[in-house]
């Protein structure tokens, strides 16, 4: 979602731009759309076969934000030298304010392959299983 939404210069695309690209990854035979875009939640959902829902406890969230601080990522076209403060308080609130969300919109797609991890040992191992033949 990030590098469909972001320029280099750290601004985004109008949003009619970032909805129309979202369509055309949707619109794909396969594909993989991460992100908290909490306006897409639904569309993202219906469209999709399998959710992977990273449900992690807010001090591992915030020990992945610092620890990409100054890394090249794939999905950016900047390296972040520091932690967003608003990104900060999002996470910091996410449980509370968007988790019950997602768990509402969990059982309206209740015909969906769904996953919850709680750990990232969970998810790493959950990836691992698809590797094996």
């Amino acid at each position: 979602m990030l590098s469909i939404n972001w320029l280099a210069d750290k601004t985004t695309v109008a949003r009619e731009v970032f909805q129309a690209r979202q369509e055309e990854v949707l619109r794909q035979e396969e594909w993989i759309v991460d992100g908290n875009y909490r306006g897409t939640y639904e569309l993202r959902m219906a469209a999709c076969d399998t959710i992977l829902f990273l449900d992690y406890q807010e001090a591992v969230c915030v020990e992945g934000l610092y620890s990409r601080v100054g890394k090249p990522r794939v999905d950016m076209p900047w390296v972040s030298m520091t932690v967003d403060e608003e990104l900060l308080e999002f996470v910091k609130n996410f449980r509370t304010q968007v988790r019950p969300n997602i768990f509402n919109l969990l059982s309206v797609y209740k015909d969906k392959e769904i996953f919850i991890f709680s750990s990232r040992k969970e998810a790493n191992d959950f990836l691992e299983q698809l590797k094996k033949p």
